[in-house]
């Protein structure tokens, strides 16, 4: 009798545990998602009927709407894409929920198509700079409003080199380029007259004229170049944000630090708006410790005659923007200054002007460049 029921207990047992065992099975394993592709042109965004995606083990065609779905699919997948002369797209997606995914043939981020394509090395040089690469790379989408190299060859060289050399103001100008969203042309003009929110902050304006279409003032020369993260509309001119500051000779002087005596004389002598003016200029600019170097009382007697302080503060500017490298090179030794008389170029193991040396060069303003000397330059006669 213990014999049977002992032999009963162990088939409770055992039933018990295979109950459970399945169970368990049953609610720990695996679940299924639904997984659902696009496939579309990424130069056209057109659906692409007839591309294999395999996704896992399974394989299915799109349809005339580019689309496929695998209903039941678990874990982490690998989808892969191939259609006619594409190159072969994948893409891993973890399966813990329906997806749904959308992926373009033939095409790569903004960045990218950018630099494969002819005539924006300016704007890839820029994006390198400013430190957008990554930002532009990311997810998006993103429109891309992209300026040639024509276009930013039209940009005065003294304002392209100062926006080269500061970052921050550089990426200020190509954020005011990018819009969120993956914006066509079509849409565009169907929505024309709009404005357009760009990354930068400020809006652009959208509007169609005879035909054809512009950002601002800049016409749009060439749509729709597909990327796999946005799109690009290629654009005549470079766009400048509305309200956006730069420094001048006079702003950049004042935040190099060591120009107060320079400064102050400027303003004394009337000329404060000539140097914020377009220009460009090249200055020679004396440091606050050439100006104590003048004999007792010349400074505080020059800055109590405002034509004699003119006079000599226009004999360390040129008209034009020359670079160090362009000062070394030049043909003649001389440069015609704004004074209306000419300073002399010694190159030794150092650069002169007249007998002043340059002790730092190249400090890029928006409307010219200034070079540093270590004396005040007097013309003859004064």
């Amino acid at each position: 009798m213990f014999s049977n029921w002992k032999h009963a207990g162990m088939l409770t047992v055992l039933l018990i545990l295979t109950v459970f065992t399945t169970g368990c099975f049953g609610l720990f394993a695996g679940r299924t998602y639904q997984l659902n592709v696009t496939v579309l042109d990424g130069n056209t965004d057109d659906p692409i009927q007839g591309a294999t995606v395999t996704a896992g083990s399974a394989t299915a065609t799109t349809n005339e709407d580019g689309k496929v779905t695998f209903p039941e699919l678990s874990g982490s997948v690998t989808i892969e894409v191939t259609f006619g002369d594409f190159d072969a797209v994948t893409r891993t997606v973890t399966m813990n929920q329906n997806r749904s995914e959308t992926i373009r043939m033939g095409v790569v981020d903004v960045v990218d198509t950018a630099i494969a394509a002819d005539g924006f090395e300016t704007l890839v040089t820029a994006i390198e700079t400013a430190g957008l690469v990554g930002a532009l790379q990311a997810e998006g989408p993103f429109t891309v409003f992209a300026p040639t190299d024509e276009a930013f060859a039209a940009v005065p060289e003294e304002l392209l080199a100062y926006l080269l050399d500061n970052p921050d103001k550089l990426a200020e100008v190509l954020l005011y380029h990018v819009v969120e969203g993956r914006i066509w042309a079509a849409d565009a003009v169907a929505a024309a007259p709009t404005a357009l929110t760009t990354l930068n902050g400020a809006d652009i304006d959208v509007s169609v004229d005879n035909g054809a279409v512009f950002i601002n003032d800049a016409q749009v020369i060439v749509p729709d170049i597909g990327a796999s993260n946005g799109v690009i509309h290629v654009i005549d001119q470079v766009l400048i944000p509305p309200g956006f500051e730069v420094d001048d000779i006079v702003d950049t002087a004042i935040a190099a630090g060591g120009f107060d005596t320079l400064v102050t004389a400027i303003q004394a002598a009337g000329l404060e708006g000539t140097l914020r003016g377009e220009g460009p200029f090249t200055v020679f600019a004396p440091t606050d410790e050439a100006f104590a170097d003048l004999p007792e009382g010349t400074l505080t007697s020059l800055l109590d005659d405002e034509e004699a302080l003119a006079d000599i503060l226009k004999y360390h500017v040129v008209a034009g923007y020359f670079t160090a490298e362009d000062v070394i090179e030049l043909d003649g030794p001389t440069l015609p200054t704004v004074q209306g008389t000419t300073i002399s170029i010694t190159v030794n193991t150092a650069v002169f002007v007249n007998g002043a040396e340059v002790t730092a060069t190249d400090i890029k303003a928006s409307n010219g460049i200034i070079h540093v000397i270590d004396a005040v330059l007097i013309p003859s006669g004064s």
